[in-house]
């Protein structure tokens, strides 16, 4: 090998190596359609908000989209931390709403979150909305994205 050839070798070999490109996180796993299944408001199941058949969808960027019987409603944000026990999620469910903060769970294709009805509330710690509270505990079952 020539000299230029071993300069050439020397210069590669102690070059920086390209770095892996950063990770990507993964969406939180409560990003989809969902379809709300129960609600439950201080302790009073609200059957009337389930048969209005309650549409949400959290997008991978941050945003809420609702539909009730249908219709879109004021679209809201959210931020998501699967990592937190448990997992923590903050909403704004309109425009110049307030923030609501609370808990979710997914497993398999039902969403369960649990929140105080209440911007200036505190985050829930378990998922119950007893009697005497202002908490709601709302159930999703996931809508099956369509096939293209």
């Amino acid at each position: 090998m020539n000299g230029l050839g071993l300069l050439a070798l020397a210069i590669f070999a102690g070059a920086p190596q390209p770095k892996d490109p950063p990770k990507t996180s993964d969406p939180p796993p409560l990003v989809g359609a969902w379809v709300c299944t129960g609600i439950t408001d201080g302790g009073r199941v609200n059957t009337a908000d389930v048969e209005a058949r309650i549409e949400i969808e959290f997008t991978a960027d941050g945003n809420i989209r609702f539909a009730k019987k249908g219709k879109a409603e004021p679209d809201g944000t959210y931020t998501a931390d699967p990592e937190a026990d448990p997992a923590a999620v903050d909403l704004t469910l309109e425009p110049g709403g307030g923030l609501l903060r609370g808990i979710y769970k997914v497993e398999g294709d039902i969403l369960t979150v649990c929140c105080e009805d209440d911007d200036r509330g505190t985050r829930p710690k378990r998922f119950a909305a007893p009697a005497g509270t202002k908490l709601l505990l709302l159930t999703f079952t996931r809508i099956a994205s369509k096939k293209e």
